[in-house]
């Protein structure tokens, strides 16, 4: 397969986000129709929230870093919680 340039790439991902946008719009503007407003974002906001987190499984595995562990533990602590 052909590397493509980064001109091309760019024009790529703008294209699929473009693409992305319209679908999205004529999603809510078919949605709205029957659903309130905050009901309606609450949707799009889960659905996309699912396709990013597949999208990120798909890419890096989802590795949760060892850092940021250390970091809930202290969280954890400083609100009192006890310590594992």
């Amino acid at each position: 397969m052909m590397a493509l340039s980064d001109n091309t790439r760019g024009a790529l991902s703008m294209t699929i986000c473009m693409v992305a946008f319209t679908i999205n719009d004529a999603f809510m503007k078919a949605v709205l129709a029957d659903l309130p407003l905050f009901q309606a974002l609450t949707l799009r906001g889960l659905f996309t929230s699912a396709l990013l987190l597949a999208l990120a499984i798909y890419m890096r595995g989802l590795k949760w870093p060892a850092r940021a562990r250390n970091r809930w533990l202290i969280v954890h602590q400083r609100i009192g919680g006890k310590a594992r």
